[in-house]
């Protein structure tokens, strides 16, 4: 399957650090939605905070983040820019904690390397938390993405594409019930929204179709480069295609 990005399109690293303002907000936003919650989640897994510590301690990450201008000292030959996003935020932690334990000794505070970062109760790696963490917001964006549009007014076959979302949702979003009760069948579904299951086929085929769409665009507002979002697309729709979506 052919993936499709938007062409001409400055990377969010090449705005960030340019000097178009305007480009420098937008990239700045886009990397906010995009890591926002993934950072947060993390903070909540890896290192055990709170929901208000980890609330403050991602707004100070993203603070650091641009006013230390991190961003510029990162190299995309490497590692990829969430790897890297992950290293700065279990430093600024780790330095943090370390910081808070030596003024209560009455020393000061020293710089922190990764190996000075402990492991928490989590058979996972950091890297595996913080992937997971960004895969799931991802998925929850495009999916909100393709609900938005299933409801624009005015659009050619608007209940058709209302029914294919509801489709959709009930076939591959909607969790189990407290049965355990697995995904309706096409013929379950065919039946409730009273058409054949070859119809139903069809708008299952077509919604995920628009999903991968929507990843894809995603994944572009971030990626430092075409490749790098092509990359990272085959390898969350391989994880899709395993879940059978």
């Amino acid at each position: 399957m052919a993936l499709s990005f938007p062409q001409t399109r400055l990377s969010v690293l090449e705005a960030l650090q340019g000097e178009d303002v305007p480009a420098r907000g937008r990239a700045r936003e886009a990397l906010v939605e995009a890591y926002w919650e993934p950072v947060r989640t993390y903070l909540r897994l890896r290192w055990r905070l709170s929901d208000d510590d980890a609330q403050d301690a991602t707004q100070e990450f993203f603070t650091a983040l641009v006013e230390k201008d991190w961003l510029a000292r990162y190299d995309p030959s490497r590692s990829r820019l969430r790897t890297y996003l992950r290293v700065c935020l279990d430093g600024q932690i780790a330095n943090a904690r370390k910081a808070s334990g030596r003024e209560k000794r009455g020393g000061g505070a020293g710089h922190v390397t990764l190996d000075d970062v402990p492991e928490t109760g989590t058979a996972e790696t950091p890297e595996a938390l913080f992937d997971r963490a960004f895969v799931r917001h991802l998925l929850g964006r495009a999916v909100a993405e393709l609900e938005r549009r299933s409801r624009l007014p005015g659009r050619m076959g608007r209940s058709n594409h209302e029914i294919r979302y509801e489709i959709f949702h009930a076939r591959d979003v909607a969790e189990p019930g407290p049965t355990g009760a697995e995904a309706p069948s096409y013929s379950e579904l065919a039946a409730r929204f009273r058409i054949k299951p070859t119809d139903v086929t069809n708008h299952l085929a077509a919604a995920r179709r628009e999903l991968r769409s929507i990843l894809c665009g995603l994944l572009g507002e971030t990626a430092i480069s075409e490749e790098e979002a092509r990359e990272e697309a085959r390898a969350l729709l391989a994880l899709l295609a395993g879940k059978g979506r």
